[in-house]
């Protein structure tokens, strides 16, 4: 039993077997408390109103965002052309070789029909072109027409063949699956092969000029002389864009044949290296 009372001692005490609860606050004292809240600081003042939700978007703001959304846009388009123009590119580029390789192997395995080096029709595979200072490998075809030079070098229609007196001249795109961005770094000395049916021709560079689009001389037969000059060696003349961003030069290498060898020898020992 509990109690309370100052005749039973100061305040309540539960019996040693009664559960302890927090006991009930009595009535006049409930009412007393609110009484003295209702008269604290801030009694009487209103709720603070609800926050305001922000007004609508203006005409400036909404141009604002349009404008950002065409940028993002925009940008987004930038990136995806620039990564077709650096890997997209490539991988067609690869695979179209890989159609020019399977393509002259079938002429080099028929028998020949005609001489040797006579040129297939215009925009078919005519040779391998190396240039170990890169790594490359190439299928040159025959023509520069855009068409002709979409994915591989082509040779002037006009100029010698492989191996000839005169003047094989080879135009090719400036991009890192033909011609790659550093082509400048070409060396005078460097090796320029050329592998037909028959035979590896190896020239050697002895010239670099960058010169004017409409500086054709570069590929007659004498480089940089007449068209009907007549020729005393068998030379090669790659040409190429310049600078490799843009198309207002052209890189021009020329190289002289310094020997050649049957293809059933083997590969020669610039490509060994």
């Amino acid at each position: 039993m509990s109690y309370w009372g100052p005749e039973e001692g100061r305040g309540w005490r539960p019996d040693d077997d009664e559960t302890v609860v927090m006991p009930a606050v009595p009535r006049e004292i409930r009412s007393h408390r609110a009484r003295g809240r209702g008269r604290g600081r801030g009694a009487g003042r209103p709720e603070p109103a609800a926050a305001v939700p922000p007004h609508a978007d203006g005409p400036v703001r909404r141009a604002v965002r349009g404008i950002g959304e065409v940028l993002i846009t925009c940008g987004l388009i930038v990136m995806l052309f620039a990564g077709y123009e650096i890997w997209g590119k490539q991988i067609v580029i690869h695979k179209q070789q890989d159609r020019y390789e399977q393509q002259l192997q079938r002429a080099w395995q028929d028998p020949p029909k005609k001489a040797d080096d006579a040129p297939p029709l215009p925009g078919q595979a005519l040779a391998r072109l190396y240039i170990p200072r890169f790594g490359i490998k190439l299928i040159v075809v025959q023509g520069v027409t855009p068409e002709d030079i979409r994915n591989a070098p082509g040779h002037y229609p006009d100029s010698a063949m492989p191996g000839q007196i005169g003047n094989f001249a080879v135009a090719g795109h400036r991009e890192d699956a033909i011609f790659p961005r550093n082509f400048d770094k070409l060396r005078m000395g460097d090796d320029i092969i050329v592998q037909t049916r028959t035979t590896w021709f190896v020239y050697r560079t002895y010239q670099q000029q960058i010169v004017d689009p409409h500086q054709v001389d570069v590929v007659n037969p004498v480089p940089g002389e007449p068209a009907d000059a007549k020729p005393t060696k068998a030379l090669v003349t790659l040409t190429t864009c310049n600078p490799w961003w843009d198309n207002y030069q052209r890189l021009i290498y020329h190289g002289k044949l310094v020997r050649q060898m049957p293809t059933a020898d083997g590969m020669p020992k610039e490509l060994k290296g």
